[in-house]
């Protein structure tokens, strides 16, 4: 096959620096929730919007996934004594258990998984825009080839992990494809765990679906989403435990856009505040009673006081007793 324009005349480093060059995209910037900030199509300041990919999280039941969490940060424990000693000092500082939490749950392994979806979601795209890949990954992709020919899927190489927002979730994210399959346009993941969350899937795929622009996070500009499936996607199941397999799977997502409201009442239910106050004094409310000023004595004093004169006597004179 012809060598891709970005490695020919390269070698070496430069070939590896020009791939990941052609792969990389602008990120958007984040705030402190990992939420990217993205300026509304009608302008104005960046605001945080949710990730479409966590859309379906509100709607789902975590403990399962919650209890296999608090597992992994106590074998991580048991395989880092250090982190336990740092626990004891840290007391009740959050920050400081948080990273120690993190760090016990990449001793557990337990964010294995999703580095190699991630590794596959690269290496995938490097694949279909002609890059060479690593021997290491032949069974993978052989299995991703023949899936591909199978079900005749045509994939668009210029909208591979496109930015999109969708201002009616005031969500926003990156889908991994957009695909012709049966002569339907349509949006596809591609998922490697053992097990697919189908609700949570069906809502992340939708929010891609519907949304309303196309982002470039170089100059916060938005362009018109190219039409797609709003009835159906794809996702492309490469579970990391059997490299030998590459399933395309369907996704129905009329039960997901249907429930839209229910999802964005559910998000904005979960930050409602005022549904509990405190209740009134009793009779704070009733009109505080006149109070009579009470008639301020003279101060005493060490000088006596001038009494008042006496009134003159009005009488008449007794007369006088005759000699």
């Amino acid at each position: 096959e012809p060598q891709p324009a970005a490695l020919r005349g390269t070698t070496g480093e430069e070939e590896r620096v020009s791939v990941w060059e052609e792969l990389s995209k602008v990120e958007p910037e984040r705030d402190r929730w990992g939420r990217p900030l993205v300026v509304p199509r009608a302008g104005g300041d960046r605001r945080g919007m949710t990730r479409i990919s966590s859309l379906g999280s509100v709607m789902t039941n975590t403990y399962h996934l919650e209890g296999w969490k608090r597992r992994q940060v106590v074998i991580g424990l048991t395989r880092r004594m250090d982190l336990l000693g740092r626990a004891a000092l840290a007391g009740e500082d959050k920050e400081t258990l948080n990273a120690i939490v993190e760090e016990a749950m990449e001793a557990a392994g337990a964010n294995v998984g999703r580095e190699y979806g991630t590794l596959m979601h690269s290496i995938i795209e490097m694949h279909l825009k002609g890059h060479p890949v690593p021997d290491m990954f032949a069974e993978q992709i052989a299995a991703f080839e023949a899936c591909r020919e199978l079900h005749g899927i045509v994939f668009d190489l210029l909208h591979i992990e496109q930015f999109v927002v969708n201002e009616t979730l005031n969500a926003a994210g990156s889908f991994d494809y957009r695909a012709t399959i049966d002569g339907v346009d349509m949006i596809g993941d591609l998922k490697t765990g053992s097990s697919l969350s189908e609700g949570e899937i069906a809502f992340q795929l939708g929010g891609y679906a519907t949304a309303t622009s196309y982002y470039d996070c170089s100059d916060d500009s938005h362009t018109d989403p190219e039409p797609v499936s709003q009835e159906r996607a794809f996702v492309l199941h490469m579970p990391k435990d059997d490299p030998s397999v590459c399933a395309l799977k369907f996704v129905d997502l009329r039960p997901a856009v249907d429930a839209f409201d229910h999802l964005v009442f559910a998000h904005k239910w979960r930050n409602r505040r005022g549904l509990i106050t405190p209740a009134p004094t009793p009779g704070a409310d009733a009109k505080p009673k006149a109070v009579r000023k009470a008639v301020r004595k003279p101060k005493r004093t060490l000088e006596p006081v001038p009494m008042p004169p006496l009134p003159e006597s009005t009488s008449k004179p007794k007369p006088k007793p005759k000699a």
